[in-house]
């Protein structure tokens, strides 16, 4: 990143290239202008106070801010078909920690902790009625803390998503959710810890399978001035069963674990 006078540039020459697996994300298409709008509202945190930053709305006026190099087709962020993309939100969203995380150097922290992503969790099968169902939903997790406060706990950094309420599932669903509640010490240690997620319970009342989609499962977000990482993502279920399949009445344990403290 180059800022110069009024201008941000930023460079992503060198970036990786493009998965097999289905994250890379087409962000180079409207020139950018999608890419910009997601990561620009960080630069609220530069504000003097966190008052005057919730003042601060981001409109098409932060397109002619920033100015984007991308590197040649082919790579994880300009992908070529028939890469796939179905999770590119992933990737998405690793670029506000990465812009958070680069601002930082040059403000002395005084921006917010990386934080999780995103993750997709559901169940398909058929009811006792014999029809066919799928139910999905997508949880939030705890905020990055920043420098004058704590995370927030379970946000959902996707606009209009929510977790599903428990008498939803329930009666539209073969499932009961048997527990929705923060995740104890998910967050982390530090002066300032990270947002606490979710733990959520479900009990599959039909024999069913389970899908999960999520970031952070094997390395957890760390903090450069945190005592020990926040939790990992974790889907554990009881009892295993073979090529993920729900045996009727099995609890499957979805944790949401937190993005990262400062």
């Amino acid at each position: 990143m180059i800022k110069q006078g009024g201008k941000i540039t930023l460079d992503f020459n060198g970036t990786d290239p493009q998965s097999t697996g289905p994250i890379n994300w087409p962000a180079d298409y409207a020139d950018g202008a999608f890419l910009i709008k997601w990561i620009a509202p960080i630069l609220r945190n530069l504000a003097d106070t966190p008052e005057r930053a919730a003042e601060i709305h981001v409109n098409e006026g932060v397109c002619d801010v920033f100015e984007v190099i991308f590197p040649p087709k082919g790579t994880l962020i300009t992908p070529e078909w028939p890469a796939a993309t179905n999770a590119r939100s992933f990737v998405l969203l690793r670029c506000l920690g990465l812009l958070a995380g680069v601002v930082a150097q040059a403000v002395d922290g005084r921006m917010p902790a990386d934080q999780e992503t995103i993750r997709y969790t559901g169940f398909f099968g058929t009811d006792l009625d014999g029809k066919s169902f799928l139910s999905r939903e997508v949880l939030g997790g705890g905020s990055g803390g920043r420098y004058y406060a704590d995370g927030n706990d379970a946000i959902h950094i996707v606009p209009d998503s929510r977790n599903q309420p428990a008498e939803f599932t329930e009666t539209r669903f073969p499932l009961l959710v048997e527990k929705l509640a923060l995740r104890t010490d998910s967050g982390g240690a530090g002066l300032r810890r990270g947002g606490q997620g979710y733990e959520k319970h479900y009990r599959a009342l039909v024999d069913c399978r389970t899908i999960v989609t999520a970031d952070r499962v094997r390395l957890a977000v760390t903090a450069s001035m945190a005592a020990r990482p926040v939790s990992r993502f974790a889907s554990p279920s009881m009892p295993k069963a073979k090529r993920a399949t729900l045996a009727a009445s099995s609890t499957a344990k979805q944790c949401s674990k937190a993005r990262w403290c400062a």
